[in-house]
């Protein structure tokens, strides 16, 4: 490569040094153009330096930016990963309150029938109290009116016979007349009405 160089600027030297002037003029024009064409690319090299440094910037900017964007989203995916988490926790919360509360309701409506059946189980024991505080109510006052119609002294008991005897015996003997008679007997009949089974007391 270095041989072929050194022979082509021999070679130019050698032509500019003993060619003709027409020869001499298309060489130097010919160099002239390939120093115009030079800065020619010079310039559109430096140009397109310029935009590929332009460009590479640019890419440079759009690849950090696109890293910034990749690592939002990883942010944003990971934040939506820990919402959904959380919104299915809340989910299962939420399902276990309602469960919750579903046997709450049941329990509820099992209390209000138990409490119903307790309510009128204490009606009907308060209907049958009722009639129990009647019937005894009866019973103490009949009890009472027979207390009051006892002869609680056998000696009373004993002198209202006697009494009752010689009554008979007055009527038997025939000292009376037949209406006083018949007045004893009416008597003896209501006194017999009102004097209750009551069994004689021996003294000892």
């Amino acid at each position: 490569c270095y041989g072929t160089v050194y022979s082509h600027s021999i070679y130019y030297v050698c032509t500019l040094l003993f060619a003709d002037a027409k020869r001499t003029c298309r060489i130097l024009s010919a160099i002239l153009n390939f120093i115009k064409f030079h800065v020619h690319m010079a310039r559109e090299g430096q140009e397109l330096e310029e935009v590929m440094g332009q460009q590479l910037s640019e890419l440079a900017s759009a690849t950090h930016r696109n890293a910034e964007l990749k690592q939002k989203l990883g942010s944003m995916q990971r934040q939506k990963q820990e919402e959904r988490e959380h919104e299915e926790e809340l989910e299962m919360i939420i399902a276990e309150q309602e469960d919750l509360i579903q046997r709450r309701k049941e329990q509820e409506v099992t209390l209000r029938q138990h409490l119903q059946d307790v309510e009128e189980q204490l009606q009907k024991e308060t209907q049958k109290k009722a009639i129990l505080d009647s019937g005894l109510d009866k019973s103490s006052q009949r009890t009472e009116d027979l207390r009051k119609q006892i002869v609680t002294s056998p000696d009373k008991l004993r002198a209202r016979l006697v009494k009752l005897q010689q009554e008979v015996e007055e009527i038997k003997s025939g000292t009376q007349d037949s209406d006083r008679l018949k007045r004893m007997w009416e008597s003896l009949a209501t006194r017999a009405q009102h004097i209750p089974n009551v069994p004689c007391f021996e003294r000892a």
